[in-house]
């Protein structure tokens, strides 16, 4: 009788593919050499989806306010960093508040479904009174003209 191959479908997004998914696959695979393991990129609410209805067996996703009966933790934390030209006031500081923004224009590239990282930006501008984006030619420009 053959050897059955355990395995499973991980879900993951697109910063888990390149920053965790690697080491992680890489220590399943010298630890259970016989699991066969199938990834897919997807967004964190259609990684949720699969999910609950089992077509998908583990998720990497980006944090979420509610995630209903599922079991999560935090594995990792993303760091943002902030560009700035060489003799831009910002570029010796060693922290920056959001407040040190409020002068600045900002530049992001636009997109159809805001991840879980834009809509945090976008809520602590709004929150901080800050200009709102507008699009225009594949880029989101902040600030006044």
């Amino acid at each position: 009788m053959p050897k059955r191959l355990a395995g499973g479908k991980i879900g993951t997004v697109y910063p888990a593919t390149i920053g965790v998914l690697p080491a992680f696959l890489s220590r399943i695979g010298r630890k259970f050499p016989d699991v066969v393991l199938h990834a897919t990129r997807s967004s964190t609410s259609d990684i949720i989806r699969g999910l609950e209805n089992g077509q998908i067996n583990l998720g990497f996703i980006r944090p979420v306010e509610n995630i209903g009966s599922l079991r999560f933790f935090s594995i990792a934390h993303e760091r943002y960093l902030l560009a700035v030209e060489k003799t831009s006031a910002l570029a010796v500081r060693s922290e920056i508040d959001i407040e040190d923004l409020r002068s600045e224009k900002i530049i992001a590239f636009s997109r159809q479904n805001l991840s879980y990282s834009e809509r945090y930006f976008s809520q602590m501008f709004e929150t901080h009174g800050l200009p709102q984006c507008g699009a225009a030619q594949n880029v989101v420009a902040c600030g006044e003209s």
